[in-house]
């Protein structure tokens, strides 16, 4: 399997968003509208949340990878390996961190010998 094939199997796997940059004229089966709004280079974006629903496969033989896309309706696209120029995961924005405060470390007790007798 090509490796980028291997990334985008991986990044769909972990349930995280991503997007391909390719070369319009070597992506088969885009609407004309797209392709024409779009001749050098396409910008692909796969939703995380839509994983579950996308009908994927890819031919080893080939290096192709079908998958249907909605643009306005849904395309059987086939994007080969060799078209594909970036392949980058998106992040989830998700709840800006906060930065704890440091505990102030309580006074230490000193140890007391006594003597018995």
């Amino acid at each position: 399997m090509h490796p980028i094939f291997t990334h985008i199997q991986l990044a769909i796997a972990q349930g995280v968003g991503f997007d391909i940059v390719a070369a319009t004229p070597l992506v088969e089966g885009l609407p004309p509208h797209v392709a024409k709004a779009s001749p050098e280079r396409i910008v692909l974006r796969f939703d995380a949340e839509f994983h579950s629903r996308s009908v994927m496969a890819v031919d080893d033989d080939t290096g192709v990878m079908d998958v249907q896309l909605s643009f306005d309706t849904l395309y059987a696209v086939r994007i080969p390996a060799h078209a594909i120029a970036v392949f980058a995961i998106r992040q989830h924005p998700g709840k800006p961190q906060t930065v704890a405060k440091p505990q102030e470390e309580p006074a230490k007790k000193v140890s007391h010998l006594r003597l018995v007798e």
